[in-house]
Parts: C-alpha cells; sequence; structure tokens
C-alpha cells in the first residue's frame, strides 16, 4: 500500500506530472496512429470516431503538458490555471471516450450520438469559462486554497462519475469481443473519480486518484484499439480471401461466356457479310440459314416466307439439311399456316419459341417432314419480323441428336434473325426498285418517241437555265444541231433566236408571269414561241431553285412553232380586210353625208315618216362606219405601231360630241342618258380622234346591251392620289357581263352570250379596240359587272402634264391589274 502511496505522491509533484502526462500522452498517440492506419486502408464509421476521440484526447494532453513545462520553466504559476483546465480535459476525455467506445454498441439512432456529444462538450466548454476565472480570482485572494477540495471539483466529479457509471453499466450488459478489457478500462476511470470525490489525498490541487486510474486505463484502451484493429484485419482478410475466390470462379465463368460469345459474334460477323455480299433473295436466305444451323448446332432448319398475296400459305425459301437436298427454292415447298399450329401462333404472337419435348403427333411429323427430317426434336420457332410486319419464320430442329437448344442458342437465333429480316427487307426493296426503274425507263422511252414525233419544236431546260432536251423539230426548225444547243445557257440561245429588238425572257419570267408568247422571223421563217415554268406540286421541296412565291421550280418548257405559212394567209387576209374596209368606208360616208342633207332639208321638205326612215338609214350607216374603222384598226395591229397625234385634249367636249352623235340611238331604243362632268377638269394628253373613237365603242355598246326604257350615265373625275390621271366611266342598266366572260370580251371578234346578242349584232371588236387605244395612250381599262345588273367601264388618260407616262412607240395588250 505504501507503494502505491509513494506511487500516488511521485505523480503529484511537478516532475512527476509531467511524466505522468507525457505516459497518458504516449498511451493516446499510440491509439490515434493505430486508427488513423487502418482507417486509411479500410474507411470505417468505429475508426472515425476513434480517431476523433483520441485526437480529442492528444490535444488536450498536449495543453495540460505544454502548461506543466511553462510552469516548470517558471513562466506561470501553474496552481492558479491548470487545476480547472485539468478537470476540464478529463471531463472532456470522459465524453469522448463514452461518445467512440460505448455508445455505438447500443445500436441507437444515427442522430443520438452526434447530440450526446454536442450537447456534453457544449455543457463542460460552458462549465470551464464560468470556473476557471473564478478560481483564478480566488486563487489570487488565497494562495493556500486547494483546488482539490474546493466546490468546483464535486460538479466536475460528479458528471464524471455519472457518466462512467452508465458507461460501466452499459458495457456489464451488453457482451461482445473485447468487453472485459474495455470494462476493465471503464472500471479503473470510474474507481478512480469515487475516490477522489469521497477520499481525496492531501496532495494541493492535484487529482492523484485519477491520475493512478487514468495510468492505468489508457493503456488498456491502447490495447483495446490494437484488438479491434486486429479483428477488423482478419475480417478483411476473410472477406478478401472469399472475394477473391470469388472472383476466380466469375472469372472461369466469364472465360467461358466470352469463349462462346465470341463464337456467337463471328456468326453474327459472317452472317451480316453474308448478307451484305448479294441482293438475290434466294442466295441470301440459303446463306443465312446455314450460318444459322451451324451456329445453333442445329440438325435441320429452313427459312420460309410469307406470300406476298396471302397472310396464309407460306413457301419455303432455303434449308439447311446433312444430306444436301439440291434446291430448295426449286423444290417448291409451299404450306399453309391453318394446317401447323405451332408456327401459326409463333408468327401471329412475334416471339420465339423452344420445345423441348413433345408429345409425337401428325402435325409434328409434318412440321418435321418441311425440315427434311422423319423424327421428332427439340424444335426453335423464330419469327421474322420487320417494322411490326411478319415476313415469315426459321425453324431449327435437333430431331438427329435430340440435343436440347439452350438460351444461347435462342438469343443466337434472334440476333440473326434481325439481319435476316433486314436482308429480306432490302432484297425487296431492291427488287421493287428495279421494277420501278424499268417501268420509269419504258415511260421515259415512251415520252422520248412522244416527243420526237412532235411536229411542234420542243426546248426543255432545268431549274438553273441550261438546255437538258431538244426534240427533232427544234433541230429542223432552228436548222442547228441538238449537240450545240443542250448544255448552253436558255438565254443566250434565246437570244439568239430573236432578231428584233424585244425584251427576251430569262429562264423564268421576271415578272412572275406562267405563260410567255412571242413570235420572231429567224432564217426567213416566222416563228411562234411559247414558254412556261414547270412547278413541283405544293408542298413537294426537293427542288433546289425556288421561286419567290415559294413554289418549287422544275424547269422551263418552250414550244417553237414555225407559222410562216399561216403568217403569209393571216398578213393576206389583213390586206384583204383592210382594202375592203377602206373600200367600203368611202361610199358608206357618202351615204351618211347625203342622208344628212335630207333629213336637213337640203332637198326640199320631208314629212315625219320620212325622216323617221332617214334616221334608221343614217343610224345604221354610222354603225357601218364605226365597224368599218374597228376593222382598218384591228388589220393595222400586225403592221406598223400605230401613230398617235397626241395634245391637250377637252374630255368635255369629246364626251358632249360623242353623246350627241349618239342622240338618235337613244330616242330610237327609248334610253335616257346623263353626263356628269366638272366644267373644271383638266385636259387630258390624247388623240382627239383615237379618244372619240373610244367613247363612240363603248357608247354604241351601252345602247345597244341596254333594254329599252333602261338608264345610261357618263362620269369622269381624277384619279389618283396625287391626281396624275382622269377616270372616267360609262355605266348602263343593261343585260350584264358574267364574271368568267369579263376578260374574254376585250379579245378581238369574242361576242359574250347575252338576250340581245342577235338584235345588237356586230363583230366583237369594238372593247378589243377602245381597250389597246387606251393602253397606247399611257391608261387602263377594265369592266364592274353583274348579269342582269348592268355594267360600268372604265378607263384612265393621263393629264396633259404627264408627258411621260404616254408610251407612242408601241401597243400592249397584255393584262394590266385594275384599280379601284
Amino acid at each position: 500500500m505504501s507503494v502505491i502511496f509513494e506511487l500516488i505522491a511521485q505523480l503529484s509533484r511537478p516532475p512527476g506530472g509531467l511524466v505522468y502526462h507525457l505516459i497518458t500522452l504516449f498511451a493516446i498517440e499510440a491509439s490515434l496512429g493505430m486508427a488513423l492506419g487502418q482507417w486509411r486502408r479500410v474507411p470505417h464509421q468505429r475508426l472515425s470516431r476513434l480517431i476523433v476521440a483520441f485526437g480529442g484526447l492528444l490535444l488536450a494532453r498536449g495543453v495540460l503538458v505544454a502548461l506543466a513545462l511553462l510552469a516548470q520553466m517558471g513562466f506561470l504559476t501553474f496552481f492558479a490555471l491548470a487545476p480547472p483546465l485539468e478537470r476540464f480535459f478529463d471531463t472532456v476525455a470522459v465524453v469522448l471516450l463514452c461518445w467512440a467506445f460505448v455508445l455505438p454498441t447500443l445500436h441507437l439512432d444515427a442522430r443520438v450520438a452526434p447530440i450526446f456529444l454536442l450537447v456534453n462538450l457544449s455543457a463542460t466548454t460552458a462549465m470551464s469559462l464560468v470556473f476557471t476565472p473564478l478560481w483564478w480570482v480566488a486563487f489570487s485572494l488565497d494562495p493556500t486554497l486547494d483546488y482539490s477540495r474546493h466546490r468546483q471539483v464535486i460538479l466536475w466529479e460528479c458528471w464524471q462519475v455519472l457518466l462512467l457509471g452508465l458507461a460501466c453499466s452499459v458495457l456489464v450488459r451488453r457482451k461482445g469481443e473485447n468487453q472485459g478489457i474495455l470494462l476493465g478500462a471503464f472500471a479503473c476511470l470510474l474507481a478512480g473519480h469515487l475516490l477522489q470525490l469521497f477520499f481525496p489525498l492531501a496532495f494541493p490541487h492535484i487529482a492523484a486518484w485519477e491520475r493512478l486510474a487514468t495510468l492505468m486505463a489508457y493503456p488498456l484502451l491502447t490495447v483495446v484499439v490494437y484488438r479491434c484493429i486486429q479483428a477488423e484485419l482478419e475480417a478483411n482478410r476473410e472477406e478478401l480471401r472469399s472475394e477473391l475466390s470469388s472472383y476466380v470462379q466469375d472469372l472461369m465463368t466469364i472465360s467461358k461466356e466470352t469463349l462462346r460469345q465470341r463464337q456467337e459474334f463471328g456468326t453474327l460477323l459472317e452472317t451480316g457479310r453474308m448478307v451484305n455480299a448479294s441482293l438475290d433473295l434466294a442466295e441470301v436466305l440459303q446463306r443465312v440459314v446455314d450460318s444459322i444451323a451451324l451456329g445453333a448446332n442445329a440438325d435441320y432448319g429452313v427459312i420460309a416466307l410469307l406470300e406476298p398475296s396471302s397472310d396464309d400459305q407460306m413457301r419455303v425459301l432455303a434449308g439447311y439439311d446433312p444430306l444436301g437436298r439440291p434446291d430448295w427454292l426449286a423444290s417448291n415447298i409451299r404450306f399453309s399456316l391453318s394446317r401447323h399450329p405451332l408456327i401459326e401462333h409463333a408468327i401471329r404472337r412475334r416471339r420465339q419459341f423452344i420445345f423441348h419435348e413433345m408429345e409425337q403427333s401428325s402435325q409434328l411429323l409434318a412440321l418435321h417432314a418441311l425440315l427434311g427430317s422423319v423424327e421428332m426434336g427439340p424444335l426453335i420457332i423464330q419469327p421474322l419480323v420487320h417494322k411490326g410486319e411478319s415476313l415469315g419464320v426459321i425453324i431449327l430442329s435437333n430431331s438427329r441428336t435430340k440435343r436440347r437448344f439452350t438460351s444461347e442458342d435462342g438469343r443466337l437465333c434472334e440476333a440473326l434473325a434481325s439481319q435476316v429480316t433486314a436482308a429480306i427487307a432490302n432484297a425487296r426493296l431492291y427488287q421493287h426498285v428495279s421494277e420501278l426503274l424499268r417501268i420509269r425507263q419504258e415511260e421515259a422511252g415512251q415520252r422520248q418517241a412522244i416527243l420526237e414525233s412532235i411536229a411542234d419544236g420542243v426546248v426543255v431546260a432545268d431549274a438553273h437555265g441550261r438546255i437538258i432536251m431538244a426534240n427533232a423539230a427544234a433541230e429542223r426548225i432552228f436548222e442547228t444541231p441538238r449537240a450545240e444547243l443542250i448544255g448552253r445557257g436558255f438565254s443566250q440561245v434565246y437570244k439568239g433566236l430573236f432578231q428584233k429588238e424585244e425584251p427576251l425572257p430569262e429562264a423564268v419570267p421576271s415578272t412572275g408571269t406562267e405563260f410567255l408568247q412571242s413570235t420572231f422571223e429567224v432564217g426567213g421563217k416566222t416563228i411562234r414561241a411559247s414558254l412556261a415554268p414547270v412547278y413541283l406540286p405544293e408542298g413537294d421541296s426537293s427542288a433546289a431553285f425556288r421561286q419567290g412565291s415559294g413554289r418549287a421550280l422544275l424547269g422551263v418548257v418552250a414550244v417553237f412553232r414555225d407559222i410562216t405559212k399561216e403568217a403569209a394567209a393571216e398578213r393576206a387576209k389583213s390586206r384583204f380586210i383592210t382594202a375592203v374596209s377602206h373600200e367600203l368606208r368611202t361610199p358608206m360616208t357618202s351615204v351618211k353625208g347625203y342622208v344628212d342633207l335630207l333629213i336637213g332639208g337640203m332637198a326640199g321638205e320631208i314629212n315625219a315618216t320620212q325622216k323617221r326612215f332617214l334616221s334608221t338609214i343614217k343610224i345604221n350607216a354610222e354603225r357601218m362606219i364605226n365597224i368599218i374603222n374597228n376593222m382598218i384598226y384591228i388589220s393595222d395591229l400586225d403592221g406598223e405601231p400605230l401613230q398617235l397625234n397626241v395634245k391637250p385634249t377637252s374630255i368635255a367636249e369629246q364626251i358632249n360630241e360623242a353623246v350627241a352623235a349618239i342622240q338618235e340611238q337613244l330616242e330610237v331604243r327609248d334610253l335616257a342618258l346623263s353626263v356628269e362632268v366638272a366644267d373644271d377638269l383638266p385636259p387630258v394628253r390624247a388623240d382627239p380622234t383615237r379618244l372619240r373613237q373610244v367613247l363612240d365603242n363603248l357608247l354604241s355598246n351601252a345602247c345597244k346591251f341596254t333594254y329599252p326604257g333602261g338608264q345610261i350615265t357618263v362620269r369622269a373625275r381624277l384619279h389618283g392620289s396625287p391626281s396624275g390621271f382622269l377616270l372616267v366611266s360609262i355605266a348602263d342598266t343593261g343585260v350584264g357581263i358574267a364574271p368568267e366572260e369579263q376578260e374574254k370580251i376585250f379579245e378581238p371578234f369574242y361576242c359574250a352570250e347575252n338576250p340581245l346578242e342577235a338584235e345588237a349584232g356586230g363583230v366583237g371588236v369594238g372593247l378589243a379596240v377602245a381597250r389597246s387605244l387606251i393602253e397606247a395612250h399611257g391608261g387602263q381599262m377594265w369592266v364592274e359587272s353583274e348579269p342582269g345588273q348592268g355594267s360600268t367601264f372604265y378607263f384612265t388618260l393621263p393629264l396633259s402634264e404627264q408627258s411621260g407616262q404616254v408610251k407612242d412607240g408601241h401597243l400592249y395588250l397584255q393584262k394590266e391589274a385594275g384599280l379601284d
């Protein structure tokens, strides 16, 4: 007993205290080093706790050792600061040890341990922050005080005894490896704290019993850590040995699987090569069935496809037979699905079926007979499906060897089936494309023959304006070899064909017109050309060139016709009409003049009846003169350009004169006519004679096609903003014009159908003459009409200040947009 007290006395003095702290420090460092080394090899939560616990103990003991060294060197008064700090660190050590060694044995919720650690560390820190300054002040006032008997010690000791008591009670109830050593360590600590609490020794400020207990407990804890790590190393070694054994087994299995997969891959690769080697369906299928039978180690195999025109009939196109059947395709083996329910079921379900043991039946015998076998055996039925469509079936059998098919054989068959279906689809597509190509070639030959037989010259250009086709008639018309035309730009060839200075069309009319016509002379021939673009249907975007409208352009087609004889006949007819018209106009003018003299009483008085007869003669004479003038004008259209005597002209005077000239016709037909023309309208730039001809034609038509009792209204006003044109309208309440005829009536010699057509007479050139004359002045003419509601004809003329609007050189007979 004296030895223990002597040991306690040595540990309580300053040099012994330093040794005490160094020994505990080394024990903690050893435990920390072992835990940290094992954690680096195998990270584990238990090792993490030990590292945190012993790391905290190492830090606490390091602080105490530092304080002891400073006190030994005389830098501070050790007992004024160290006693409360030593109790604080002792309490922290107990908390960390309970947290690291005891709490894991309780298997509590994962959130309990952090809460336990946080609450206890927070409480001890708070107590230390309060007790340390209080002790400093008390010791400074009375250096004789002994901290071992101070009331602060009672709180520290009670707290530690409570924690250690609970820990020992838990360890007693929990059985486990190293539990005895761990219980011994905690029991030593508990005994030291109880002795210090109830039987403190006479060593000022020093917890002598606690130091002795710590010297005994910490080495035991180091032993516990060491044995725990040893146990984990042994467990890891066993686990590694087990994993290694499992790995070896897996490696052997993988090696076998790899070998099998290599064989399957080789079979798939070879099958793919054979499938891509040919587009002949029978050849491809024969190669594939040989490959499948060899890959699956089958005794027999066939590939049968559904007939294109049937959902029930199938035909065997290829097969594998060890006896070497010569030609499966020539054998022409056909069968019905209704007689083979197994095949029908697989095709309808679109899934593979493997049969191992089957009862003998006539159906199965018939199925094996398709394979060329007289016995039954294990069977694979693999349907061929491409994009949801059933194409046929692969049938494999081991009726000779009776070997069962494995799941690997089934997977190989499925993989090869996908290649087969692609090969079948490609072969059928090839056959379909070949048939379409043959049909297209026949159609192209027919079209070429038709093109060559056409009497008109035909030239075709692509979307970029390069000529790609010309027929024999085009060579004959232009006396140019076809080879010189093809490949050249269409605009270049077209320009060479025109001798006159006329606008040259591009590959596609830039104005957006769908159709262009022109007549020209080349090499003494008169040629009429018709040019039109060719578009793809709406929504087809396969063409590379597009117009502004968004339609895809394929190219341009031009048709050339030699109209030399027709042109000569037309010129002769025009000369004849002109000559006859001039011959008729002279006597008709004389007739009209003499009738005017008779009506005026120059040959004596005439009665009312005579005057009415003479008026009728005058009206018809004027109609004849108007028709003759129009015929002469129409005949002159193909001659020299019309020369206009343009000058400022009063539209009011022209309207009044035209109305006065038609007054007798109005009276005869009982028609009312009103004129709404302002007196201050500016003059227009026009040829008075031609303007009068336009007014006469429009007023004459209004009279002829208006029922008796109707109304005719003539108006004139400025048009446009700023005003540059004069708008003249002639409205009637006549028969009206159907919408589909409102443009045709401006064509020469066209007469619209209406109830007054026979009574009105005429040759249908008046409106054509009127429009062409207005357009020659730089204006426009159009009509607005509804059947039975009358018609209103409009035309515009430029004011005299707008000299640039008149086109004196040519007549323009193209369609213009109407003005509102």
